[in-house]
C-alpha cells in the first residue's frame, strides 16, 4: 500500500494505491491458516463520547482465512487457492457510527406525552404530526429523535455491520520453457449495514449496501531471456 510519493506508473489521482500479488503452486504442497481479531475491550473510548458520558463504542473485528497450493502435474501444472472471511461490528467509525454533539431541543426527555411536552415547552397545544414524530421509534425500540444528554445535545454510538467472504483461485500451466498460461478467478460477497449514512447523523435509519465482485483473468505469459 502506498499513500504518497508514488510515480505515474500507478495512476494520476491522489489518495492511495494498493497492489496485491497472489501466489502460485509449486511441486510441493503448502498451506497456511490465520486469524486476526480486534476487540473494544482493548481500545480506549472516543474522547467526545467520554466527555458526554456515553459508553465506549463496540468494535469487534475478525479476519480469518486459509491458503493452499501445490502441483497438479509435477513441473507442468500448479494450483493455488485461498479463502478469507471478515466479520465486523463497528460502533467506532466516525463516518458511519458516531453521532457527535447533535443539537436536540433542551428539556426533551423519554416522557413524550402530550401533557408533558406542553408543560416542558410552554405551549398550549402540540401538533399531532410533531407529537407522532417525537414518539416515533426505530426497529430497535429507540426514539428516532434521541433524548439529549444534560448539555442539550446528543452524542452516541450505533453499530454498523460488515461481512465479507472472498475466494481466490490460480491455475498455472507451463506450455513451454518460455510460455506459461495463467488463469485466475476472484470471488467476493461483501454486504454491510451503515448505522449512519448521508445526511442522517442520528441512529434509527440504517442503510444496507451490497458489494459483490467477480473477476476472471486468463493470461499468456511469455518469458524472454535478458543479457
Amino acid at each position: 500500500m502506498q499513500t504518497s510519493l508514488y510515480d505515474a506508473t500507478f495512476g494520476r489521482a491522489g489518495g492511495g494505491d494498493i497492489q496485491i500479488v497472489t501466489k502460485s503452486g509449486t511441486n510441493d504442497f503448502h498451506g497456511a491458516a490465520y486469524e486476526y481479531f480486534g476487540n473494544d475491550a482493548l481500545n480506549a473510548n472516543n474522547p467526545f463520547l467520554k466527555a458526554a458520558g456515553a459508553r465506549r463504542p463496540v468494535l469487534k473485528r475478525n479476519i480469518f482465512g486459509v491458503t493452499i497450493g501445490g502441483p497438479i502435474k509435477k513441473d507442468k501444472a500448479f494450483f493455488f487457492g485461498s479463502y478469507q472471511g471478515t466479520r465486523e461490528r463497528n460502533g467506532a467509525s466516525r463516518l458511519n457510527s458516531i453521532s457527535s454533539n447533535v443539537l436536540v431541543a433542551p428539556g426533551l426527555t423519554n416522557d413524550r406525552s402530550d401533557q408533558t411536552l406542553r408543560a416542558t415547552f410552554g405551549v398550549p397545544v402540540i401538533n399531532l404530526i410533531s407529537l407522532a414524530l417525537l414518539n416515533a421509534r426505530s426497529a430497535t425500540g429507540a426514539f428516532l429523535i434521541p433524548t439529549p444528554q444534560a448539555s442539550g445535545r446528543y452524542s452516541g454510538s450505533s453499530i454498523s455491520r460488515f461481512r465479507e467472504d472472498q475466494f481466490n483461485a490460480n491455475l498455472d500451466y507451463k506450455v513451454s520453457e518460455k510460455n506459461w498460461l495463467a488463469i485466475k478467478f476472484f470471488f467476493s460477497n461483501a454486504p454491510q449495514t451503515l448505522a449512519l449514512s448521508g445526511a442522517a447523523n442520528v441512529p434509527g435509519l440504517p442503510v444496507d449496501q451490497v458489494n459483490n465482485d467477480r473477476l476472471l483473468s486468463i493470461q499468456d505469459i511469455h518469458i524472454s531471456a535478458r543479457t
